[in-house]
Parts: structure tokens; C-alpha cells; sequence
């Protein structure tokens, strides 16, 4: 009898046995894992061939059906010659098996998706197929056959998926990804983990040793280091035998290479000491330390011993988290980039648990910088220190609330728990008996075992790493002074850490009137569930509640409000200063309370709110439950009514926004490109520039919110997720009609950005960047018709496909779409994204007109088509009843609102228009007619100082 065949029974006597007064039980002596489940739901076995299998009947979600399949293999296994290489086949056989030269064709012809990922002891596939289809089943079982062995590709394939990893690697945040790779490696150093930078992997690729890529193939690509899982509504009977018929005659080499002994040669071995590193950062940063302090990890259960353990570390973990935030959450906060799970997240194969902090030691004297220094690692010390009943007892309830989530249930976490007991041995109980263990566990642990961990696992007298960042003319303390300046803080007397107090409610600063029972105005509701109506104030408010896909987004009701904007542009200052006026408002604070403290209501109550404004509008966004929807609302109207006057507050933003002008903050996304296109399509519009933060003034931005930002006339809220619409109804217009409205808003100003029909040849440049971005617009004027649309979209789809095909050889993902650019006049763009390598934008610029103009001359073919319109009919209807991280709703209403059409017949018309009225002649017909470059727009953004 296997481990995961053991049984209830087994699992009593275990809990039976639990004795935590005793720590000391020692390796030989642990408890094995508990049963899963029963033969009726779950088979698990092992061929001759020595290939595992892990078959799991579930039924979350029912019509699909998760296959992986998992090597015992990863980065840890390459040699040094072998570097990447792991991840090099990785991206090879996603892409392209003996038996499938397309997998992603496949996968989309069946309706499913597919991905895979590399770490540092395993590389893993997997396709999430609808169930019920046989054919379609066996074939992603040979899929996961050919994963697993015997696959050849052409140097041309090498070569391109060796550039898409390359394009992985390359960041639009250069900068912040220098400073991680340098921490990972200081840390790392000396611990017996072999560390290489990107850049000696990345070489590794661009002088390609074939014998050696062959040999980490062969090597490690191999039955008895491999399994199949498969979850899902399946039948277990026939999948187990086509498993046996398929897999039993993979290839065993005569001599195997033992796997573990890599993973014993790369063990993290911790010296119990403090190590010290200074590194040089040529930007114009002031000098910093970054402490990582590292412990080994426990989240790999094998016993309830490691259970204990491992609940233990999530329970400090979280606490110290929350205190740390709180610490941080000060305008002269001790220390900042607080990360509690920096060795989990940042580390490889995590092995170490590790929590990350910074300290400024931005002053030039030394006595500035003990201070400073001095000030982070007490702090350090209080959060350890005299944990509380009450956080306790909060961190436990979290925990629990993880371990009873329902999305623990659905196939694709299941998949993933059964891949960590095959990789990691460990446990994989069903989710009742770990809820039990669970929570006999939390039960136990008290008060003293938390600080008994903090004792040991909080003492940054060792394991700990002082990595110091200075710019060549700085002096920062030697690794003499800074020991010395820790052990003056070991004889200080310190107090405990003091937590703040919450803001429980905001009602005695608003006194408006709230309730979910009145006489509401006239609501309409439309064909397809859009309900409707006005109030007196002029604000309009359309509500459609769906269902929530997962328990996360149960009862959240979620709102975006917006009205165009009206400040002139005329006057460059006011108009600067009405841009920026909402990032301010969130650092001023708001009735009476600073921002950090209105941060930690707004945290605790899990409320989002956030003011933007851009060169056509104002919005509002905001989400919440429905229990707190009044607390969001109290604190909607303090923001209007009245907003901080904090001047520590204006300079900090001030400080934040300097940084992001420079490109040295934390950017998330690549929408810092597209402001510098925006002032290109309108040279009208002024920018901001670093000179014109010198001379803002805070009472140039009040006077700028009251102008603006005091009344809600004449916005329009979108009021979507999962809520009763009458209750909701009644609480917002009650609300709502007693907030406040200004004049300003009853002006109309005639819209004066008009998007350019024109050709456009731009070179930009841009900070923090080590490669080029380029971005190809096709703008044409075209019909709003739905057919139209329906046309345009597919279009969409089928650039994107070719471009990212070709473009893959030098860029990790490149990407095609459309998009209205200026809908009023009917113009719509084409569009196609990609970054390179200095001196290959050129190589790939030319490719990808040659695929926008190969598609307009040659159109799609039949099956392509047919493929694309039976996904698009599922993904888009799909999308109407139910909402997730995706929301269709929000945007769909505001496009139609904004520009006064009727929401209902692209709802209503779409699926039918699209599966019998459009085929493939339309499509190529379209093709011809709208994929034009007469207006052709090239965008090409470099490197500061790149083009002179």
C-alpha cells in the first residue's frame, strides 16, 4: 500500500499520536502523509518503465479536465555547459512535438490552453481541456507522451525560442531588476547553491553547444523521472489503460544519472553567520542596505511535525507582515520594500524562507547613518517582539480561511498539489482531513510557540546579509562599524512595538444619511438585465449584477464612475496641475486623518478607491463588499467634501512622482510608452515635466480639487459584480443625492483631440530601458456597424497570430490587436507591440509589416476561421452571466455610454451575427479592405541618449 492510499483510519492514529509539548522527533521517526482518497475517485500507479501516473475524478469545473505532466528535471540539473537549456526545451516542446508540429493549434482547435514553466528542480506542462470529447482526450494524451520523450527540432526552431527566452529576460524595469539579480546573488553566495547571472545563461544560448543540449535531454527526459496527472471529470477506467498503453514503452536509458545527487550538491547550507557585500550603483541613488535575513523554509510538508512547522511560519509570517506594513505606513518610516516572503518568492527551489527590508542611508556624515541604520534594525526587533491574543487569533483565521477556500477544490489546485507530492513528497491529503489537521493544529499553537519562533527565526544576529548600494563617491560604514552599531542595539533597552489604532468607521466625519429601504426613482430595467436610473443631483447609475466565478469574489460589488473632462486646456499650469490633482488627493488624507491611517481603513476593510484623469475624462474606481459598501461610500464623500491639507503628505508624493519621472520607480506595466505616443497624436496637450513639480504648491492643488473634484454632476456609475440590485438600489440613491455638486461640470467644451489620419515616423527615448520598444499603428476610418466590428475583431486575432509566430525570434512576446483610437471619428488602428535587442528593431519591424501585408493579401484559411469563431462564441457568451478577474461589464457599458448607443443589440445580435452571418470570404474580403498602411505610424523607443 502506497502513502497515498493509506486511509481514515491511519490518519485517527496519527492525530492520536501528536504530541506538540515534544519537539524533538527526528527524521527517521516522522510520520508519513495521510490518504488522499478512495479507488473511486483517484488511481495512482507506476509502470515497469518506472513513469508515474496520478488519475483524480473531480468535478470543479466540470466540463474540463487538467492534464500535466511533470519532469523531476530543472535548472538544477543543468551543468555548466548546459545553462538555460531546461528552459530551452521547455519552450521547444510547448511549442512543437513529433506529433503535433503546432500544440498550440491544437489546443485551440479543441477549445482548451496550454503553458508550461521551468523551475529549479522540475519542468512542467499542462493543457486544460474541455471534458466529454474522446478524441479530443486521447489526443492530449499522446500530447503528454510526446512531452515526455523523443522529440527533434531544427536549428531555426532552436534559434527562435532561444531569442523568446532572451526577450524574456529583457524588463521595462531595468533598473529594479538589476538591483534583485544582485541581491539573489549575494545572498546565494557561499551557501553551495550554484548562482549565474542572466547574462552567462543568456550567452549560453547565443553560442548554442548542440552536444550538450542533447545530452541534458537525453539525460534527464526519462520515465522513471516523470508523471502524468490528470484531473478532471475523466473516467478512470479507460484513462488508466490508455495511460499504460501509451506510456509503458517510453525509453529508459541503460545507465541513469541519479537526479538527487543535484539536489544535494545545490542544498542551501546556511553558515550561521553575517555576511557583508557593497556594490557599486552608477545611477544617482543615494546610498542604501539591503538586509535579507533567511531561515530554512517549511512548506513541504511530509509529516504533521512539518505541518506544525509550516503553519507556524505562515502564522509569523503573516503577523510580522502586517506589523511591517504598519511600520512602513509613516512619512520618516525606519526602514521601506518590506517583503516577509522574499525567500519563497525570489529564491530558487525555495529552500529558504527570508524576509527582505531597506534602510536609506541617503546621509553623507556617519553619525546620520547610524541613526538611520539604527532606527530600521530596532524597529526589526519590536516587530518580533510580544505578538498579541488578538493577531494571533486573526493570522489563524486567515490561515484557516486558505485551507477551507473553495478554489482549493477545482481540478487545476488539485493538479497542483498532486505535482508537489510527486516532486517534493509532499503531502497530499483530501481537503477535508487537511482542514482537520489543520485546524487541530492551529488549535494548539500558542502564544509562546510564536515567540519561541520569532526567537530563533527573527535573529538577525545571523544568517543575515547586509548587501550595501553606493554610488562611486559615497562612503557607506564597513562591515566593522555596522556589526558594531547591531550589537549597541542588543544592549539597548526596547520597547515592544506599539500597534496603531484602526479607524473603525467613518460615520461621525460624513453624517449621511445611508439606508437600503426608500422610494427610489424610477429604475429601468433593459432586455438584457441593465437596470437604470437618475437622480436628482444629475448623476446617472446603471447596475448589472452577475454571478462570481470563485468564492474570492463572492458578495463584491465593484464601481467605475466617469464624466469628460472639462478643464481647459488653454492655462498648461492648471491644466498640469487638474492631471496630477487625483494621484495628490490620495496623500493629503481626508477628514482629519492622514493618509497612511485612511491606507489601513481602507485595508482592513478590503475598500479600493482611486481617482484618475487623463485628457478625455474623469473616473472613479472603486470596489468593495457588500457589508462595507457604506464605509466606501462615507469615505467617497470625505474626498469630496473634505479632502486633507497634509503638506508632508504633498511631499512625499512629490518625492514618489520625481522618481517615476526619472524611471526609477516600480513600473507594472508598459504604460509609461504610451504617454510619450499621446503627446505625439496631440501636441497640444502639455507634459509634465520635473520642473514643473519645483514650483507646485499645495494650495495650487486644493484649490485645483475644489474646482474640479468637489461635486459628482453629471458622472455616470457603473455598479457591477455580485449583489441584490434593490438593496444596492436604495443604499446608493439615498446616498448619492446628498453628495455634493459643482457648476463647472454644467459647462460643455467641445472635444479637441482628434486623432491623426496621418503617416508618423517617431523615434523616443526613454529612461531606465536596455532595449528597444517599437509600436506599428494602421489607422483607417471605418463603419461602427456590428458586422464591422465582428470583422475588424477576428482580423485582430488572426495578426496576432501571425505576429506572434514570426516575431517570436527576437521577443518573448509579441503581440497584435485593434482598437478604436478615436471612436467619434470613426477611426480605428491595427496595432502591433514588440521589444527587441539594440540593432535588431530594424530585422523585426520588417517582418512584421511582412505578415501585416501577407494577411492582407492572403486572408485566413477555412479551419483557422471555423476554430476562431467556435472559441470566440464560447469565450465571448461566457462572459455575460458571470465575472472573475475579468469583468465585461464595466468597460462594455461605459463605451456604450460615452458614446449614447444602445447597449442591447451587440449583446443580443453578436452570437448569431457571428456564427451565420459572417464566413470566409467576408473575412478575406475584409481583410483586403481594412488592413491598410497608407497611415502607417511607427513608434521607436530607445534608450536615453540612445540617438544622439
Amino acid at each position: 500500500m502506497n502513502p497515498l492510499q493509506r486511509h481514515y483510519v491511519y490518519l485517527l492514529s496519527l492525530l492520536c499520536l501528536i504530541s506538540f509539548g515534544s519537539r524533538g522527533q527526528s527524521k527517521n521517526e516522522k510520520q508519513e502523509c495521510f490518504s488522499f482518497a478512495s479507488d473511486s475517485i483517484f488511481r495512482h500507479g507506476t509502470l515497469k518503465n518506472g513513469f508515474t501516473y496520478y488519475l483524480l475524478k473531480n468535478d470543479d469545473p466540470k466540463q474540463e479536465i487538467q492534464m500535466e505532466l511533470v519532469v523531476k528535471a530543472g535548472r538544477t540539473h543543468e551543468n555548466e555547459d548546459q545553462l538555460e537549456y531546461a528552459h530551452l526545451i521547455e519552450h521547444l516542446s510547448a511549442g512543437k512535438t513529433r506529433n503535433f508540429p503546432d500544440v498550440h493549434k491544437f489546443i485551440k482547435e479543441v477549445g482548451g490552453y496550454s503553458n508550461a514553466v521551468t523551475s529549479a528542480r522540475f519542468t512542467n506542462y499542462y493543457a486544460r481541456i474541455p471534458a466529454g470529447t474522446k478524441k479530443a482526450i486521447d489526443r492530449s494524451l499522446l500530447l503528454l507522451k510526446d512531452w515526455a520523450q523523443g522529440n527533434e527540432w531544427s536549428p531555426k526552431d532552436i534559434e527562435k525560442q532561444s531569442a523568446a527566452i532572451m526577450g524574456e529576460g529583457r524588463t521595462f524595469d531595468f533598473y529594479q531588476k538589476w538591483i534583485g539579480e544582485k541581491m539573489k546573488e549575494k545572498v546565494l553566495e557561499g551557501t553551495g547553491y550554484k548562482f549565474y547571472p542572466n547574462s552567462k545563461r543568456f550567452k549560453n544560448l547565443e553560442e548554442f553547444k548542440l552536444n550538450a543540449f542533447n545530452q541534458y535531454y537525453k539525460t534527464w527526459y526519462r520515465p522513471d523521472l516523470e508523471a502524468a496527472i490528470i484531473v478532471g471529470n475523466i473516467e478512470l477506467d479507460s484513462t488508466q489503460k490508455k495511460i499504460e498503453q501509451l506510456f509503458s514503452n517510453l525509453r529508459t536509458p541503460e545507465k541513469r544519472v541519479n537526479a538527487d545527487y543535484y539536489l544535494v550538491k545545490n542544498k542551501i547550507r546556511l553558515d550561521g553567520k553575517n555576511h557583508f557585500y557593497t556594490v557599486i550603483d552608477s545611477t544617482d541613488r543615494k546610498s542604501m542596505v539591503k538586509i535579507i535575513h533567511s531561515w530554512r523554509n517549511f512548506d513541504k510538508p511530509e509529516s504533521i511535525e512539518d505541518y506544525r512547522m509550516m503553519l507556524l511560519q505562515s502564522l509569523y509570517t503573516m503577523m510580522i507582515n502586517s506589523r511591517g506594513i504598519q511600520l512602513m505606513q509613516q512619512f520618516t518610516p525606519p526602514f521601506s520594500g518590506f517583503a516577509a516572503k522574499y525567500g519563497v518568492n525570489l529564491l530558487p527551489d525555495r529552500q529558504l524562507a527570508a524576509f527582505s527590508m531597506e534602510i536609506s542611508l541617503g546621509a553623507e556624515d556617519s553619525k546620520s547613518q547610524k541613526t538611520q541604520f539604527q532606527e530600521g534594525v530596532i524597529a526589526w526587533k519590536q516587530m518580533n517582539m510580544e505578538f498579541t491574543d488578538e493577531e494571533l487569533a486573526m493570522a489563524k483565521k486567515r490561515v484557516l480561511s486558505i485551507y477551507k477556500n473553495d478554489e482549493l477544490r477545482d481540478n487545476a489546485s488539485k493538479a497542483t498539489r498532486l505535482k508537489e507530492y510527486f516532486v517534493y513528497n509532499k503531502c497530499f491529503p483530501n481537503t477535508e482531513e487537511e482542514v482537520s489537521v489543520v485546524l487541530s493544529v492551529l488549535q494548539k499553537i500558542q502564544l509562546s510557540d510564536l515567540a519561541d519562533f520569532a526567537k530563533t527565526k527573527g535573529n538577525i544576529a545571523k544568517n543575515t546579509n547586509f548587501i550595501f548600494f553606493k554610488s562611486g563617491k559615497e562612503e557607506v560604514p564597513n562591515h566593522e562599524t555596522i556589526q558594531q552599531w547591531i550589537d549597541e542595539v542588543d544592549t539597548m533597552s526596547i520597547n515592544p512595538w506599539e500597534r496603531k489604532m484602526s479607524i473603525k468607521t467613518l460615520k461621525n466625519q460624513t453624517k449621511v444619511f445611508q439606508s437600503e429601504v426608500a422610494d427610489l426613482p424610477n429604475i429601468e430595467e433593459n432586455m438584457i438585465g441593465v437596470s437604470s436610473f437618475h437622480l436628482p443631483n444629475g448623476v446617472k447609475i446603471l447596475l448589472k449584477p452577475t454571478k462570481p466565478r470563485q468564492t474570492f469574489f463572492k458578495n463584491k460589488v465593484y464601481i467605475s464612475a466617469f464624466r469628460s473632462n472639462q478643464v481647459p486646456l488653454e492655462n498648461r499650469k492648471e491644466y498640469l496641475t487638474a492631471i496630477v490633482a487625483p494621484e495628490v488627493l490620495e496623500y493629503l488624507g481626508v477628514g482629519g486623518y492622514n493618509k497612511f491611517q485612511i491606507d489601513r481603513f481602507k485595508r482592513e476593510k478590503e475598500i479600493k478607491l482611486r481617482f484618475e484623469m487623463d485628457y478625455k475624462s474623469q473616473q472613479i474606481y472603486a470596489e468593495s463588499s457588500v457589508h462595507d459598501l457604506p464605509d466606501l461610500l462615507d469615505l467617497f464623500y470625505l474626498y469630496l467634501k473634505k479632502p486633507g491639507k497634509d503638506q508632508k503628505g504633498f511631499e512625499l508624493w512629490k518625492v514618489k512622482k520625481k522618481e517615476q519621472l526619472k524611471g526609477k520607480d516600480i513600473r507594472g506595466s508598459k504604460e509609461f510608452l504610451m504617454e510619450k505616443f499621446k503627446h505625439v497624436w496631440y501636441p497640444q496637450l502639455p507634459e509634465l515635466e520635473i520642473e514643473d513639480l519645483d514650483d507646485l504648491k499645495l494650495d495650487q492643488i486644493l484649490s485645483n480639487l475644489d474646482k474640479w473634484y468637489s461635486g459628482i454632476d453629471n458622472f455616470t456609475f457603473i455598479v457591477t459584480g455580485d449583489f441584490d440590485k434593490e438593496k444596492v438600489s436604495a443604499l446608493l440613491a439615498n446616498t448619492l443625492s446628498t453628495f455634493p455638486t459643482d457648476e463647472n461640470h454644467s459647462i460643455s467644451i467641445k472635444d479637441p483631440f482628434k486623432f491623426p489620419l496621418q503617416k508618423i515616423e517617431k523615434n523616443l527615448e526613454y529612461k531606465n530601458i536596455n532595449q528597444v520598444f517599437t509600436s506599428l499603428y494602421f489607422p483607417i476610418k471605418v463603419s461602427h456597424n456590428l458586422k464591422t466590428q465582428l470583422e475588424l475583431r477576428i482580423l485582430s486575432y488572426a495578426l496576432h497570430k501571425k505576429i506572434y509566430d514570426r516575431l517570436r525570434d527576437g521577443c518573448y512576446s509579441p503581440y497584435a490587436r485593434g482598437a478604436w483610437m478615436d471612436y467619434k471619428n470613426n477611426i480605428y488602428a491595427f496595432q502591433i507591440h514588440f521589444d527587441s535587442n539594440l540593432g535588431n528593431e530594424k530585422r523585426m519591424r520588417t517582418a512584421a509589416l511582412e505578415e501585416f501585408r501577407k494577411l492582407r493579401d492572403q486572408g485566413v484559411d477555412e479551419q483557422w476561421f471555423k476554430t476562431t469563431v467556435s472559441n470566440e462564441l464560447l469565450f465571448y457568451e461566457g462572459r455575460f452571466e458571470s465575472f472573475g478577474y475579468f469583468n465585461f461589464w464595466p468597460e462594455y457599458l461605459q463605451n456604450k455610454e460615452e458614446n449614447k448607443e444602445n447597449s442591447i443589440p451587440e449583446v443580443l445580435e453578436y452570437g448569431t451575427l457571428l456564427e451565420y452571418f459572417i464566413n470566409l470570404e467576408d473575412i478575406n474580403e475584409a481583410a483586403k479592405k481594412y488592413l491598410k498602411d497608407d497611415c502607417f505610424q511607427q513608434f521607436t523607443g530607445y534608450p536615453e541618449g540612445y540617438c544622439n
